[in-house]
C-alpha cells in the first residue's frame, strides 16, 4: 500500500516540477497535496467525498478563470 502511495506521490512531484511558472495548474497543486495527506489518515470514502465536494468548486473556478494560450487552440480557431 505504501509503495503505491510513494509511486503516486513521485509521479505527482515530477508533474508538478514540469509545469511552467505561469501555468494555472499550479493553483490546484495544493489541493492535490492535501489529498495525498488525507490519503494517509482517512478512509477512502471520506477522501472521495472531500475531493468531489471541495474539488468541484476549485476546478470550476480555475477552469473559468484560466485563459488558454494560442498553442492550445486548434488550427481552425486561430
Amino acid at each position: 500500500m505504501f509503495a503505491l502511495f510513494g509511486a503516486l506521490l513521485g509521479w505527482y512531484r515530477r508533474k508538478l516540477h514540469s509545469w511552467q511558472a505561469m501555468d494555472s495548474r499550479l493553483l490546484i497543486a495544493p489541493f492535490f497535496a492535501i489529498l495525498f495527506i488525507l490519503g494517509l489518515v482517512m478512509d477512502s470514502d471520506n477522501i472521495v467525498f472531500a475531493a468531489v465536494t471541495k474539488g468541484a468548486l476549485i476546478f470550476a473556478t480555475i477552469i473559468v478563470a484560466s485563459r488558454r494560450s494560442g498553442a492550445d487552440l486548434p488550427a481552425i480557431v486561430k
